[in-house]
């Protein structure tokens, strides 16, 4: 026998200090109180259809969402708990912020059911049927709506914003285009040879201004994806359990985001930026969003069980240990479903492009990959692909030898604009030699004021591509210069518009921190893949500038041809059917409604849930899909998904 009990939900503040609605003018605000008088209440002599309650949880559709739970069939409510439910919910135009737990409990089986909400939502009432309420219950979940109100910038802590918490800053080039570029230099490089032969050079300081004219000098402090885990979760008292936490393999991954020109200034000497996170570079996520992302791109799943948030690579939890097992005399209905719906043929890995940075644009080819995964000797069966486009964008570091050498270019148009300029200059100054010389001048005085003007040109113009050529100096600003060496490298407006994760070198400074950046002759080959034989290096020769001695963010590639990229260490055994863990094999167990196996679904106890975990019967792994507990029939049925061993 199933019984059914109700109290109204005391609502409290973020100081956990009992608040009441008050609804003074129509205007809904919280004052301090506590509801009086608020035991629960037994109202299942005033309910209809208990009988015929059922309890389900079940995956999501999408892997990296939070699993639905709970939903339970109508039931009616009338008599004495119609009253108390209306007036709680529909007395005054604020009450629709009220709204009762409820309590469900099977007095036969001594189990007691995870809290329920009773809210303003659904209910429907028909006039010709008197005082009756007909509504659904649903389980209590304010765990889905932490994670769907919380920002990924939430500044509770005061990290955000110049405040007490260092990040990791990233050294960003920000270059419009070359010719843009080149037009500023080479104006800057005129005005630098002038300084060096007047007296002006007394007055104007130009260091600054064609450092930021060239690109250079601006860091973005960037948050570690655990501390935006650890910042949002602590606020509700809760930890993490993820790969992204110190020890596990995602330990140095960041989250990089500029929402405009929000960047720290640049130093000429070693530099010292802040590594305070500006404010305004936030990007406006909820964490179920960012989940959501992240675990997309990492292909695993996120849940939320007890008071921590686990992510979890989906290969991991495919081969977990089973966590109970259903003994065969214990079933009455047993069900084998084959699906033959064909596996994936291949599978289409993209990064989003960056609308606003062309060198996302360039390095695009090498973060992504189309990778065939069977060969059609190897199982004709397959076909079609998977489509995977994830919300982040590939990253080009200077240095890396993919797509435009900018430097060059900007040093190539820096140097045929400052002679223009040059050669302007020398023009005026003739003009203006010979409007004042007149008739009077000897023909020799003239030619003597040319001469200077001339020579003063020339002396000009060497300085300026002197200059030129020294910014481009392997101790200035060139390719070759190791503090520069690995920065971030954005071309475009000089924001990044779409996020970028990279996996910092753990062993570079905080200050000025580094990709992780490997040999390029340490990548080992995938025979499977590349039955070629080619090295990553020879793969890549001839499409950008420079030897490609180095891969830059490497582990963050999807790459099928080689080891240690995101392709072959997290999604390759979830995708490739040949790999894949998971078979057509569909099996429908029916199992008589019992105590052992109701405490075993953990419909009871959030941390126990069963759903996308391995169960053992008859010596077989499978996954559980999701299960129904009905009342109607007084059986428990579970959908499981046939697990094989991963070659």
């Amino acid at each position: 026998m199933l019984t059914i009990e109700i109290r109204k939900h005391q609502h409290v503040d973020h100081n956990a200090n009992n608040v009441l609605i008050d609804c003074t003018n129509a205007i809904a605000t919280y004052i301090p109180g506590t509801i009086p008088d608020n035991d629960w209440i037994d109202i299942t002599q005033d309910c209809e259809n208990l009988d015929t309650l059922e309890f389900s949880e079940k995956q999501p559709d999408k892997q990296n969402k939070q699993r639905e739970k709970g939903a339970t069939s109508q039931i009616v409510i009338g008599f004495d708990a119609y009253h108390l439910i209306m007036d709680w919910l529909m007395s005054t135009p604020c009450s629709f912020l009220n709204y009762f737990d409820v309590r469900i409990t099977d007095t036969d089986l001594n189990y007691q059911y995870k809290p329920y909400e009773l809210k303003p939502d659904n209910i429907e009432m028909c006039e010709d049927e008197g005082c009756q309420l007909t509504l659904p219950l649903r389980e209590s979940d304010h765990l889905k709506s932490v994670v769907d109100k919380l920002s990924i910038h939430d500044n509770w802590q005061g990290w955000f914003g110049s405040g007490a918490k260092d990040f990791p800053c990233i050294q960003v080039f920000k270059h419009l285009n070359a010719m843009t570029k080149a037009f500023t230099i080479g104006a800057w490089a005129v005005i630098d040879a002038i300084k060096a032969f007047s007296i002006i050079g007394l007055f104007i300081d130009i260091s600054t201004l064609y450092k930021k004219a060239y690109g250079f000098g601006n860091f973005l402090p960037s948050p570690y994806i655990r501390d935006i885990l650890e910042n949002c979760m602590s606020k509700i008292g809760y930890t993490i359990n993820t790969p992204f936490d110190v020890g596990q393999f995602a330990e140095n991954d960041v989250f990089v985001y500029s929402n405009g020109y929000y960047h720290t200034n640049y130093d000429d000497e070693p530099v010292s930026p802040s590594q305070k996170f500006i404010f305004e570079n936030r990007l406006v996520w909820q964490l179920s969003d960012f989940l959501e992302a992240i675990c997309d791109l990492y292909c695993s799943i996120w849940f939320i069980s007890g008071t921590t948030l686990y992510i979890i690579p989906q290969k991991d939890n495919n081969n977990s240990e089973p966590v109970f097992e259903i003994a065969e005399q214990d079933v009455v209905s047993d069900c084998k479903t084959f699906s033959f719906e064909k596996g994936k043929a291949g599978g289409n890995y993209e990064y989003s492009k960056d609308g606003a940075d062309t060198a996302s644009g360039d390095t695009i080819n090498e973060y992504n990959d189309i990778v065939d995964f069977d060969g059609l000797t190897n199982n004709a069966m397959l076909e079609g692909l998977f489509d995977k486009k994830f919300r982040f964008s590939s990253s080009s570091f200077w240095g890396d030898s993919f797509g435009e050498d900018l430097q060059e270019e900007i040093e190539n148009f820096s140097i045929i604009v400052a002679v223009l300029i040059a050669i302007v200059l020398s023009c005026v100054a003739l003009s203006f030699v010979t409007g004042t010389a007149g008739a009077n001048v000897a023909a020799g005085g003239f030619i003597a004021s040319a001469a200077i003007v001339i020579a003063a040109t020339v002396a000009i113009t060497g300085a300026a591509i002197a200059f030129i050529n020294g910014l481009g100096s392997s101790t200035k600003y060139g390719y070759s210069n190791a503090h520069f060496k690995g920065s971030l490298k954005v071309v475009g407006t000089g924001s990044i518009f779409t996020p970028r994760i990279i996996r910092m070198n753990p062993g570079s400074d905080n200050r000025n921190k580094k990709p992780v950046i490997i040999s390029s002759d340490s990548i080992q080959i995938n025979p499977y893949y590349n039955t070629s034989g080619i090295s990553w290096r020879d793969q890549w020769t001839g499409y950008g500038y420079g030897d490609f001695n180095e891969a830059f963010n490497y582990p963050l590639f999807f790459d099928s041809l080689y080891f240690g990229t995101l392709y072959d260490t997290l999604h390759e055994k979830v995708d490739n059917a040949l790999f894949l863990s998971q078979s057509n094999e569909s099996r429908k167990l029916v199992i008589p409604l019992c105590g052992e196996y109701l405490s075993k679904t953990g419909v009871n106890n959030d941390q126990e849930s069963i759903i996308g975990k391995i169960i053992l019967y008859k010596n077989t792994r499978y996954k559980v899909i999701d299960f129904q507990i009905k009342y109607t029939d007084l059986s428990i049925t579970f959908n499981l998904k046939k697990q094989n061993e991963i070659i």
